[in-house]
């Protein structure tokens, strides 16, 4: 009985946790802006990582650095163009298939994970690190043809694989965001 409730306390715990750190990063993020109000405003990124993306940048540059490829830089206007992308990526239903519609033609490195249900029905967002994100991204290095750079075959994982792993890139900003319905939609940025 006693584990019971102790198991009980931990979800609620945890629960409680989740919900105050998609609370904390909606605030971070700021309301969704426009295309207008976004160039209209001063640059908001910070010059180092932020702490929702913390490890981004490490986990790419271990895959350039095995490669023998220059690290990337962070980026604070590629950081704004992220969260602009995610804003952007979150608005309607933040499904899986409304998010990749809304990125269709940018050159971005995207994921979306639903959210998890928990005891009593509510949703919660996933714990996902950055260096989840980039080991499912490196999951298109098999599709990927070095001698060119391409993806043959198109699959997101690979466009992503490519970014990551494209010589001339030389700058990243990424941005995360938790969605209503608690899922979250990861973006990434790159520059030559």
């Amino acid at each position: 009985m006693k584990k019971a409730i102790l198991a009980g306390l931990r979800v609620v715990l945890l629960a409680l946790s989740l919900a105050g750190l998609a609370y904390a990063q909606d605030v971070a993020l700021g309301p969704p802006a426009g295309p207008s109000v976004a160039a209209a405003t001063a640059r908001t990124a910070p010059a180092t990582e932020p702490a929702d993306v913390s490890g981004m940048l490490a986990a790419q540059n271990q895959v350039r650095t095995r490669l023998g490829l220059q690290p990337l830089l962070w980026s604070a206007d590629l950081t704004d163009t992220a969260r602009a992308t995610v804003r952007t990526a979150s608005q309607g239903a933040c499904t899986m298939a409304s998010t990749a519609n809304a990125v269709r033609d940018q050159d971005v490195s995207l994921h979306w994970a639903p959210s998890i249900r928990r005891l009593g029905g509510a949703d919660a967002a996933q714990d996902i690190s950055a260096a989840y994100v980039v080991s499912l991204w490196r999951e298109g290095r098999p599709a990927h043809e070095a001698a060119n750079g391409e993806c043959p075959r198109g699959s997101s994982q690979c466009l992503a694989y490519a970014r990551i792993v494209a010589p001339k890139n030389r700058e990243i900003g990424c941005a995360r965001l938790i969605c209503p319905n608690q899922a979250q939609i990861w973006a990434c940025h790159y520059r030559k």
